[in-house]
């Protein structure tokens, strides 16, 4: 169910699209959570296996990880309580505006279909498809 991708295991759920919450809920009930990407290394393994596998999404959407800053804008973090790197080499950038850009109506961290898989921010009510880490602490709260 979980694929070894460098030092992580990784499911990637391709079936039907959640909301952020579901994705987590979906997560968990594997024994997982939504990902979270510490390194360099671990994000630029992760793009590479989805850009060189069958783990492309089949359509325009994205895949939710797990990064937010509901409670907080502007200030992210992964669901394991540690603070996201931002700017490059992870967030991306839509036609010169360097994400995140959504101010408080995106609070939920995605790999953007549209944007070579670099992490973009979303509305969490949204459809995306789950991208779940086996492993992760998790201590965030679902809300």
């Amino acid at each position: 169910m979980f694929d070894e991708v460098g030092d992580f295991c990784y499911h990637f759920h391709l079936n039907y699209t959640h909301n952020w919450d579901e994705a987590r809920m979906y997560c968990h009930n594997l024994g997982g959570d939504l990902v979270v990407l510490h390194s360099c290394d671990e994000f630029g393994v992760l793009v590479r296996h989805i850009h060189m596998t069958s783990q492309e999404v089949p359509d325009r959407f994205s895949y939710w990880v797990g990064g937010t800053d509901r409670g907080d804008e502007g200030a992210w973090f992964w669901v394991d309580n540690q603070p996201m790197a931002m700017g490059v080499p992870f967030w991306g950038e839509v036609e010169g505006v360097h994400e995140p850009s959504g101010g408080e109506t995106q609070n939920c961290a995605q790999l953007y279909h549209d944007d070579r898989y670099y992490i973009h921010d979303g509305e969490c009510d949204k459809g995306a498809y789950a991208l779940c880490q086996y492993g992760v602490d998790s201590v965030m709260e679902f809300l």
